[in-house]
């Protein structure tokens, strides 16, 4: 029996999950026998959704699920086919590496600014940050996957 380990990627992806179903839900009963709606329940579900976006590519990243075509390498001859791999894992961490850079000078230009999400007050550099997190962890993930295989 393969014992697996929940990581805490996985929580939190979950978590953002389960509290975006369970936010539009409540939303949609309180539009439907209150005849109100929260005003802020858009903006939760559309922030906590950016954070789950991010967060769940570095995810697909990590368990080497992410969509790619593979017509090319499985045409290619093993040792080939390794090359290749190692090319696109190469290219992608280096992609990965300058979005997570310009992500970060993005995300201090919002953080400088003081800009707050309308209906809660959150500061947007938090909602920013998201992409910064993702395209880190993303680039740490194609590295890892150039170096172990």
């Amino acid at each position: 029996m393969e014992t697996r380990r929940i990581n805490l990627e996985e929580i939190i992806i979950g978590t953002l999950v389960i509290m975006i179903t369970s936010v539009i839900f409540l939303n949609v009963i309180s539009r439907y026998f209150f005849s109100s709606s929260f005003s802020w329940a858009e903006e939760v579900s559309r922030y906590a959704m950016v954070w789950v976006t991010f967060l769940g590519a570095a995810y697909c990243v990590k368990e080497r699920s992410n969509i790619n075509i593979d017509l090319l390498s499985s045409l290619l001859s093993p040792k080939l086919r390794h090359i290749n791999e190692l090319a696109v894992n190469f290219l992608s961490s280096v992609a990965c590496l300058a979005i997570t850079y310009y992500a970060f000078l993005t995300t201090l230009k919002i953080y400088n600014s003081g800009q707050k999400t309308l209906a809660l007050g959150i500061p947007m550099y938090v909602v920013y940050s998201a992409i910064f997190f993702g395209y880190f962890f993303m680039f740490i993930r194609y590295f890892r996957n150039m170096i172990t295989k």
